[in-house]
């Protein structure tokens, strides 16, 4: 007998409907009619036969219709191959689900094994199927709105850029078909409705466990990228109120010690030194942290980044050792210290050079003098730098 034939152990007909297992089956853990708390995250199958391995079959769990006529809803199909999933003990197979499959109360759900989903000495068992139901409430429909971000694979980004519109609005609906939910959905209706809150979790979870979830049914959610999910985009103040915070008590003291050094010596350069120039150093800060955090989202964009940052460092590494070689050999308002220090504060950005010359506060270490023809070179290089790391931004 050929491992494709069905092998039943009573070789009668399996019975249909919803009264019974077929023939190979003992006994399911939750049984057929049972009543299941929302969230449950295991199924264990018995079979009649001991020693039963894997075969090419799947499982299928589907949330029943209400809709007379209207199809099921695809919960979640784990192949029997999925050894995070499923696990095979004698006559036993546990089958681990994640805690969206059943995300709500009051719903009848469909379990379907394939004829061929286990096997016993190269001959496949007859499958079945059976429903169960869980109880009502989901458990997790608390109010209020969240918002989630996802993130499309370079082959999706392209067909999202072909037609924006036809494309978002054929990647809602097949994400409303995967969660099982109305396409206008507004709110919570029901004590047996997901919440939005829910609802989140179960995409995000949908997405990550692409290979066995119904996120791959429709040709846009196939797009989706399965190593990104859908975290939740967080409440912006609720998340940064804290830095924001001490952004303006900085931007204070900032102000602070300007009307200070104003006062003490007008002709200095304050502003640029004492407000405008650690901004120049904030905003590096925050490239850096860009580039480390999200740099590896799209392998163009990484590249890209460390080329455009790379380049006028090395480039400002050169003009900045030329610049103070040459100056520092030929003025005697140098202080060898605060020349060092901000030669190594110019490899972030050319204007560390100004502040060295800036006389602010009348603070002998910014009293430095440069040539007329260097100064042009300082600002000329300054412009060009800047052009050369904007241009990432425009492509």
């Amino acid at each position: 007998m050929s491992k494709n034939m069905i092998y039943d152990i009573t070789n009668s007909q399996p019975p249909t409907g919803n009264t019974e297992y077929s023939s190979s089956i003992l006994s399911t853990v939750p049984e057929r009619n049972a009543v299941i708390i929302p969230g449950a995250n295991q199924i264990t199958i018995t079979y009649k036969m001991n020693d039963i391995k894997p075969s090419i079959g799947y499982i299928t769990i589907s949330q029943k219709n209400t809709i007379e006529g209207g199809d099921d809803f695809l919960r979640t199909k784990i192949s029997a191959n999925n050894s995070k999933s499923i696990t095979i003990i004698g006559s036993e197979v546990r089958v681990t689900l994640e805690d969206y499959v059943f995300d709500r109360g009051n719903t009848t759900y469909i379990f379907k094994i394939d004829d061929d989903f286990v096997e016993v000495n190269g001959q496949n068992l007859t499958g079945s199927s059976w429903e169960v139901s869980t109880a009502p409430g989901s458990g997790s429909n608390e109010p209020g709105d969240t918002r989630a971000t996802i993130l499309l694979t370079p082959a999706g980004t392209k067909n999202y850029l072909e037609n924006r519109n036809i494309y978002i609005y054929e990647m809602s609906k097949e994400i409303s078909k995967a969660l099982a939910i109305e396409e206008d959905i507004k709110d919570t209706k029901t004590p047996d409705q997901p919440s939005s809150f829910a609802l989140r979790h179960s995409l995000d979870k949908i997405i990550i466990s692409k290979s066995t979830s119904a996120i791959p049914i429709g040709t846009r959610t196939s797009d989706l990228d399965p190593n990104y999910g859908a975290p939740e985009n967080l409440h912006l103040w609720r998340k940064y109120r804290y830095i924001l915070i001490g952004v303006i008590i900085g931007l204070f003291l900032l102000r602070i010690i300007w009307f200070v050094a104003r006062n003490k010596f007008p002709k200095g350069r304050n502003f640029s030194t004492i407000i405008f120039y650690p901004l120049i150093l904030v905003d590096f800060v925050l490239d850096m942290i860009v580039l480390g955090v999200h740099g590896r989202d799209l392998k163009w964009f990484y590249i890209c980044s460390l080329v455009f940052l790379s380049v006028p460092i090395l480039l400002k590494i050169i003009i900045s050792w030329l610049i103070l070689e040459n100056e520092s050999n030929n003025s005697r308002h140098w202080r060898k210290r605060a020349a060092l220090i901000f030669m190594l504060l110019s490899w972030i950005d050319l204007e560390a050079l100004n502040v060295l010359t800036s006389r602010c506060a009348a603070i002998g270490a910014l009293d430095a003098r440069f040539a007329e023809e260097t100064q042009k070179r300082i600002d000329n290089s300054i412009v060009t730098i800047v052009f050369i790391e904007d241009v990432q931004y425009h492509n």
